[in-house]
């Protein structure tokens, strides 16, 4: 019990993130911002922060950001007014990030090792 409060604390800390996808490359922060209080109403006051990221060796965005929302039903609202909006043409992709959270946010699981390659290191070391 006292290990879902401090999640719900650090989450509280941290936002729930709500994923946006298929931006234009020249959308930065302020933009992604702007666009969410606009279209969000009612659900822009629980707005923390913006993030776009960037790919900086082209310098422009990568296509995708996320939107950071203090409580998880102000996520899904936000989220239900953005999904089906388009910018310049291109359809949104809005999902909220489930359940990620902490120092792997965002991050995809190590990939499993296949049983052979198991079987081959063991017998290496073996002999």
């Amino acid at each position: 019990q006292q290990q879902q409060q401090q999640q719900q604390q650090q989450q509280a800390q941290e936002g729930v993130p709500v994923f946006v996808g298929n931006l234009p490359f020249d959308f930065g922060k302020e933009q992604l911002t702007e666009f969410a209080e606009a279209h969000s109403a009612g659900a822009g006051q629980g707005l923390l922060s913006a993030r776009v990221q960037m790919d900086f060796k082209q310098v422009r965005s990568r296509g995708f950001g996320f939107l950071d929302y203090s409580t998880r039903e102000e996520a899904e609202v936000a989220a239900a007014k953005l999904r089906g909006l388009e910018i310049s043409g291109r359809a949104l992709k809005i999902d909220i990030d489930a359940g990620i959270s902490g120092p792997n946010r965002g991050r995809r699981p190590a990939p499993a090792k296949h049983p052979r390659c198991n079987a081959r290191r063991s017998a290496a070391k073996a002999s």
